[in-house]
């Protein structure tokens, strides 16, 4: 901490210390000063500014969004379905199955992928119940027209009884449903 002054007075010590302000930060210099003169000499002005400044913002906070997140249009989706306890596996992959064929009869739909259950050493705690969906939606797609015809609201898909129609689109949960 000691070594750089020292070492710019051993440098510096024949410079000349004359220093030039450009004329643009004079005369904003000058504003300045006599904006504070008068803010601390009236406070009652800064305080109602300050005041109505802040109400503004409380005015405006129902019609901020409250997501950290922005809302990307993603075109890989992970559907989530979650069977009836005591679903066997076979009955998991046939509903998985149908699901999947009829996903890509929406248009716009470019490729599904499914699993049902879950690996031996996989990542999540589920049973044989649960399976998830992938669908990615094509780039020249209408995002929102393919978006609204996810399963949970496609009246020929099955519904395996439980938990289902769960979109999730990157971090943001989209739909969530109960099917009977």
């Amino acid at each position: 901490m000691t070594v750089t002054p020292a070492l710019a007075y051993v440098l510096l010590r024949g410079a000349s210390s004359r220093h030039h302000e450009p004329s643009i930060i004079r005369s904003l210099q000058h504003r300045y000063d006599a904006a504070v003169s008068r803010i601390t000499h009236a406070p009652r002005l800064a305080f109602l500014i300050s005041g109505a400044a802040v109400l503004a913002g409380f005015a405006i906070l129902p019609l901020l969004s409250w997501s950290l997140l922005p809302a990307f249009k993603e075109r890989d989706i992970r559907i989530s379905w979650m069977g009836a306890p005591g679903t066997s596996l076979s009955e998991m992959n046939r509903i998985m199955a149908r699901a999947s064929h009829e996903l890509r009869q929406i248009p716009g739909i470019l490729h599904v992928a499914a699993h049902a259950g879950r690996a031996v050493t996989g990542d999540q705690v589920v049973d044989v119940e649960s399976g998830q969906i992938w669908v990615g939606i094509d780039s020249s797609a209408n995002y929102e027209a393919t978006l609204t015809r996810h399963p949970g609201d496609h009246p020929r898909l099955p519904r395996p009884g439980g938990r289902s129609g769960h979109i999730y689109q990157g971090q943001n949960e989209t739909g969530n449903g109960r099917a009977g």
